[in-house]
């Protein structure tokens, strides 16, 4: 169990001091007749290329799907002229790419200034996933599938 395991309650600790770090949340009472969303933890490790485990991450995540509608509000889309910027976020991952490297470069600054976070570079997995780019495109490698975006 997580809570056991000294490596996780580290994880948590530091998911944790991010809040307080980031002012993400201040303690309210709740409001007459509303009723608070569940929260979770989720405990994931993070590896490098060669699937070695590189540390333990945990993530306090609410579990907004009880609110949320059918249209995917972790997908943003931004136009800047005749360029366009796409930015996924899953838990504590975020994907981006642009039809401009200067809009990429701009938004990774952005975030890291405003967040503490690091860039991994050109994205290689994702969700367990293989991902291999070319200049067509991009494909996804499950097993023995593919597919091609």
């Amino acid at each position: 169990m997580a809570l056991q395991e000294p490596s996780w309650v580290d994880a948590m600790d530091e998911e944790l001091n991010q809040f307080d770090k980031l002012n993400v949340w201040k303690l309210v009472e709740l409001p007459k007749g509303k009723k608070s969303l569940d929260m979770r933890w989720v405990f994931r490790n993070k590896q490098d290329d060669t699937r070695v485990i590189v540390r333990n991450k945990s993530r306090l995540v609410v579990r907004g799907f009880r609110q949320r509608g059918t249209i995917d509000q972790t997908l943003f889309l931004k136009t800047v002229g005749k360029d366009l910027i796409l930015v996924q976020i899953y838990v504590d991952d975020i994907i981006f790419g642009s039809t401009s490297t200067t809009l990429c470069t701009e938004f990774e600054g952005v975030m890291k200034r405003r967040f503490e976070m690091s860039s991994l570079g050109e994205m290689t997995t994702f969700l367990g996933l293989q991902v291999r780019q070319s200049a067509t495109g991009f494909y996804c490698i499950n097993g023995n599938m593919s597919k091609t975006f």
